[in-house]
């Protein structure tokens, strides 16, 4: 199961959501009556490809039911007693029944246990695919909240989660960082670990509480300022532009000049699904937010 940090789930939870638009469960109708006619006339009815997902809808104008069996074996047996009733015996119906994401890949069976029916060809097999929605919930990427989570990255998560909350700008510029899908352009990241913060907040004497209550813009502009459309050089020590206008880092993948303080990489770099990570031992200060 994919983890996303409790701070980052609104934002995590509209992501998915909007890669999800356009998979649309597909509505299959079987003619259970006509099955039945098929079978009684020596023939097969033919079986139907589904997936996950999808609502498959049993006709019928006779008196038949809809009963699932439990194995191949015991479909081609017609074994009494061995399934279970979906739909009881009725004078005429249509029954849904939505295909479960544990059927993906195998097959259903489906037999009419009236008297007579299964015996006489009344059954039909769905094959279940592995549907389109088990592609959209498992990214093969590692997304930036996949690292919070796994780095431990809570004070961060926290203050990214803040500073979303209270500006739609700034939730629009990061939901291509936090996305499952690649950004254009590719975004670089610089995550401090909570130690980093905690030595700011302990050089400042304040909490971080205290300081998103008092000065949240000002986080929201240093949180910028560790998001950048470059990406490094292995060895080359080089300018950098972040997305917080005006201010610039010096950087390569061992260490990070910043305009009021400098950090060492601790890990990186991380290929995210939005360009890549590095985990940070320095909270980075711009210039604005005036240096000591």
């Amino acid at each position: 199961m994919r983890l996303v940090s409790p701070r980052l789930a609104p934002l995590a939870g509209l992501l998915l959501l909007l890669a999800a638009v356009g998979v649309r469960a597909a509505e299959v109708a079987v003619d259970w009556e006509q099955c039945f006619l098929t079978g009684v006339s020596g023939g097969v009815c033919p079986p139907v490809d589904v997936a996950v997902g999808d609502t498959v809808t049993f006709n019928w104008a006779g008196f038949h039911n809809v009963v699932i069996m439990p194995s191949e074996a015991d479909y081609g047996e017609c074994a009494p007693g061995a399934g279970e009733v979906l739909a009881p015996e009725a004078p005429g119906g249509a029954f849904p029944y939505t295909v479960p994401e544990g059927a993906a890949g195998g097959a259903l069976y489906f037999v009419c246990t009236v008297p007579g029916h299964c015996s006489s060809g009344q059954k039909i097999t769905l094959n279940v695919g592995p549907g389109e929605e088990a592609a959209v919930a498992a990214p093969s990427c590692t997304t930036v909240a996949d690292l919070l989570v796994s780095a431990n990255l809570t004070t961060l998560a926290t203050a990214v989660d803040a500073a979303a909350a209270a500006s739609e700008e700034f939730a629009a510029a990061l939901a291509p960082l936090l996305g499952e899908g690649p950004a254009d352009p590719p975004l670089m990241v610089f995550a401090p670990t909570d130690a980093a913060f905690e030595a700011l907040f302990a050089a400042l004497n304040t909490t971080g509480e205290a300081l998103l209550n008092s000065s949240l813009p000002l986080v929201t502009d240093v949180l910028k300022y560790h998001v950048s459309p470059d990406m490094l050089d292995e060895a080359t020590l080089e300018q950098i532009t972040t997305l917080l206008p005006g201010e610039t880092l010096l950087a390569d993948e061992q260490m990070v000049e910043a305009a009021c303080s400098n950090a060492t990489v601790s890990v990186g770099p991380v290929e995210t699904c939005s360009g890549m990570a590095y985990v940070i031992d320095r909270v980075l200060l711009p210039s604005s937010a005036g240096c000591a």
